[in-house]
């Protein structure tokens, strides 16, 4: 019991002072494996051009949000991955949906842009 409490209390003093660090390794991880399980999401989709399309944006968006703090760059993957899976839903995409995809990945880096 006294090693579970001493384990527990050395995980604790070095979260709170390398938490940054944890965060930006759990981070990339976090995203790399959420954009392989979307991309394998989208291998169902039967329009091609659609789909290699929406890959493109998913790894500018990956790219972008590695340089995003924690919070947001989660925030706003879990956001966009919500979506891709509403879309294709039905194994079609049309170019309504990737529109307004392709809307929500730009609208994001330009809200970034503004920021700074």
């Amino acid at each position: 019991m006294t090693f579970l409490t001493i384990v527990v209390a050395v995980g604790i003093y070095l979260f709170r002072n390398n938490g940054e660090t944890f965060k930006s390794f759990s981070k990339e991880k976090i995203l790399e494996f959420g954009y392989q399980k979307l991309e394998d999401n989208l291998s169902i989709v039967k329009n091609e051009k659609f789909r290699d399309s929406i890959k493109i944006l998913l790894q500018k968006q990956f790219h972008s949000l590695k340089k995003e703090n924690f919070d947001e760059a989660m925030n706003e993957f879990g956001y966009t991955a919500d979506k891709i899976k509403d879309i294709i839903r039905d194994k079609k995409i049309d170019s309504l949906e990737f529109y307004e995809l392709k809307k929500l990945v730009i609208d994001n880096e330009r809200s970034k842009k503004n920021r700074n």
